[in-house]
């Protein structure tokens, strides 16, 4: 061969579709992540980034990436050949000997194989595995249950991606605020924020190391992970000012992550109704209305997806309960202290009715809102829109499982839990999944990875098991094309968004 190897694979082949060219059982649930690197976005023939794909609610039916499939590529190093399917031997075999014909000057034609290549012993032999990594951007395969860790984006897609990763970075960074300290959600507000980054962030600075070889020993590391520096660094003054912009410039987004519709309440950090007094002071500075009229912040939000009046109806709701959308057990001296319903029960080992009484955590940390209920109740309010009106269809009731009504039972002497549904899936509170542990609030994932519990009646495991338990249940859900939402402390089904939207475009294709 007149080429060489390392020339030869310096370039990636294809691009191929994943479910063709990789072996089905392989990078399955519970195994590692495989990376991806360079990933591009496309949709109709032109660049698309996840500012305009992802999106808190449903996108409006004009949207491209609904009319048209987005297409993701990326490279992804393939280190053993069982890694492929047989259909992807075959092509990437008729790919590397086209190849070599091309690149070598020889006349004969090339009986390169890939089990050649990789008895070879050339190619560098990398473990990928995602560690504790919470800011990691995550692709699901739409065709296969493989998911893809994406290690860095094409810069045409990174340049379209900028506000989905400043969104997200910022709302990592706030959850860290709150976990540094006991504040209760009442007192939240842009000056707490503020505060809290001058005295848990900014102190940081002086110590972290960004530039660095990788390579070198000695390396020590802080409480979060980043890298130190020998000696402190002398950093720059920064004003308030310039922190209380960063959280300007995404107040709206923040605003609209904390009353979208969702099936975990992530979101809920801030005082909703303080936050919307900065939003309001916000969009009078930078896009003051015109003369008489009023700031429309339910029109503004239409941008992250949905329509007007139901992000305004539920703008109301936050604004005049916000205990509704806020994390009451939060609150200090609140005249509410019950345990919610929602508790998954843990039955005594002789399976007496004495359920323990879980103490109040004393950490601010969200609270789970999980997929059963028994109290399916139509809306209060006249419907007005489609999915209101799905809400209150009593075909839809019927068709959630008898075990998404209940709480999920665990015996005191048990650690071990089976899904009632599907009698196949397990949870092992002692060895937890850790694909499934990156799912669920950190927080209640390091209690799991760290094992710091004694009695599986730790209120703060049964929070962390209900996480689990809830992501299950809404796979089950979302099987049925249902899904369960929490609107005003009232729970309602609803088709499951995807099916809405496919409904929804039969509807235009008709029209």
């Amino acid at each position: 061969m007149s080429v060489s190897l390392k020339k030869l694979l310096e370039d990636p082949f294809g691009p191929y579709p994943d479910q063709y060219i990789l072996n089905p059982t392989w990078a399955r649930r519970g195994s590692f992540r495989p990376t991806l690197t360079s990933v591009q976005m496309r949709c109709a023939g032109e660049d698309i980034g996840l500012d305009e794909t992802e999106l808190l609610d449903e996108a409006p039916p004009t949207s491209r990436f609904v009319k048209n499939d987005v297409e993701v590529t990326g490279a992804l190093e393939i280190e053993r050949l069982d890694w492929l399917s047989d259909q992807g031997k075959t092509w990437l075999s008729h790919d590397l000997r086209k190849r070599d014909d091309e690149k070598s000057t020889s006349t004969r034609a090339s009986r390169l194989t890939l089990e050649e290549v990789y008895g070879m012993g050339l190619i560098a032999v990398r473990r990928f595995r995602l560690d504790d990594d919470p800011e990691s951007l995550v692709l699901f395969a739409e065709n296969e249950k493989r998911s893809f860790r994406l290690a860095s984006l094409d810069v045409k897609t990174f340049s379209l991606s900028r506000n989905f990763i400043e969104r997200y970075t910022i709302r990592r960074m706030m959850q860290q605020l709150i976990l540094g300290c006991d504040t209760p959600i009442t007192e939240r507000d842009i000056e707490w924020l503020v505060q809290q980054y001058f005295k848990q962030v900014i102190p940081l600075d002086k110590d972290i190391r960004y530039i660095y070889n990788p390579n070198i020993a000695g390396i020590v590391t802080n409480s979060r992970g980043a890298l130190k520096l020998s000696t402190p660094r002398h950093s720059r003054p920064v004003h308030k000012a310039e922190i209380r912009k960063i959280f300007a410039k995404h107040a709206e987004w923040i605003l609209a992550d904390h009353i979208v519709v969702r099936q975990s309440p992530n979101a809920r950090y801030l005082d909703i109704p303080q936050w919307h007094k900065f939003v309001q002071q916000v969009k009078f500075v930078f896009d003051p209305p015109a003369p008489g009229r009023r700031v429309d912040i339910a029109t503004s939000l239409t941008k992250f997806g949905g329509k007007r009046e139901d992000w305004q109806r539920r703008l109301d709701n936050a604004i005049r309960s916000p205990l509704h959308w806020q994390q009451r057990r939060e609150l200090e001296k609140a005249p509410q202290r019950a345990t919610p319903k929602i508790i998954p029960s843990v039955q005594p080992s002789s399976h007496q009715q004495n359920p323990a009484k879980p103490p109040i955590r004393a950490r601010v940390v969200p609270d789970i809102e999980f997929q059963y209920d028994s109290d399916f109740s139509e809306a209060s309010t006249p419907p007005a829109s489609d999915s209101e009106s799905e809400a209150a269809d009593q075909r839809l009731v019927e068709k959630v499982p008898w075990y998404c009504r209940v709480p999920p039972e665990l015996e005191e002497s048990q650690h071990v839990w089976r899904c009632p549904g599907c009698k196949t899936y397990h949870i092992d509170l002692l060895h937890p999944a850790e694909e499934e542990l990156e799912e669920i609030p950190e927080y209640y994932a390091e209690i799991l990875r760290s094992k710091d519990w004694q009695k599986v009646t730790d209120a703060r495991l049964l929070t962390a098991f209900g996480h689990l338990v809830s992501n299950h249940y809404e796979e089950h859900l979302k099987k049925l094309g249902i899904q369960l939402v929490t609107e005003d402390g009232e729970v309602s089904v609803r088709k499951w968004p995807e099916e809405r939207a496919r409904r929804k475009s039969r509807r235009l294709n008709r029209i």
